[in-house]
């Protein structure tokens, strides 16, 4: 999953603090998969999981694409996807 910081802290603030996620069919798959969060703010995140990319973002996510089979998806995060299609 890959966030931009507001989405990212919507999300963790819910999701990422449940206390049973594996009983959620929501909860358990973002829980369980990586997050990857484009931000040059967010420090020291709480979420299982979850790996802060800073720098070029656009660099960034095209080395999480190159790196293996799957998908990278985005969930809410506008700005971000906006960003990223322009480039």
């Amino acid at each position: 999953f890959l966030f931009g910081r507001r989405t990212y802290e919507i999300f963790a603030g819910s999701w990422g603090v449940m206390p049973d996620p594996e009983s959620n069919p929501v909860a358990a798959p973002l829980h369980a998969r990586p997050k990857y969060v484009v931000s040059s703010t967010l420090t020291g995140p709480r979420w299982a999981r979850t790996t802060v990319l800073s720098g070029d973002p656009a660099t960034a996510v095209r080395e999480l694409k190159e790196r293996g089979p799957g998908e990278l998806q985005v969930h809410g995060s506008g700005q971000l996807v906006r960003w990223l299609a322009a480039r």
